[in-house]
């Protein structure tokens, strides 16, 4: 009987004899080995997919071009977000006016920040580019 198997299998008999099948590959055995080969996961050879038919049937997962381009352009957004935010908080630092500033830990305000952004931004946001900007 013709069998193969899809990974390594190794067949022991009662009486001590041993075969090992490697993966794929089709190999010509008897029967009481092929009944314990098939148990542990063999196939025979007309059961058995091809690795071109397994290939073939195996799902691919589609992934619009639209999304990839959406997505790669929505971080090249938020990396311009970012570096204008920072290139403000620089701004701020260098016209150095007090009034700017909080005085409980000298950063800038938020709403300092967001009249000369555009727009209001988030503390996180906020302290990530000032401290970008203390280190340019």
């Amino acid at each position: 009987m013709k069998l193969i198997s899809p990974e390594y299998l190794r067949v022991t008999t009662p009486h001590g004899a041993a075969v090992v099948f490697e993966p794929n590959v089709e190999y010509e055995v008897g029967s009481l080995v092929g009944v314990l080969a098939l148990q542990q996961g063999a196939k025979l050879v007309e059961d058995a997919p091809t690795v071109a038919q397994q290939v073939i049937e195996t799902p691919v997962e589609e992934i619009a071009i639209s999304d990839v381009v959406e997505d790669k352009l929505d971080r090249l957004i938020a990396e311009d977000k970012h570096d204008r935010l920072v290139a403000v908080m620089r701004d701020i630092y260098i016209e150095g006016n007090p009034g700017d500033f909080k005085i409980s830990d000298n950063t800038p305000k938020a709403a300092v920040v967001a009249r000369k952004f555009g727009e209001s931004v988030p503390a996180d946001e906020r302290e990530k580019a000032w401290e970008e900007a203390l280190r340019s």
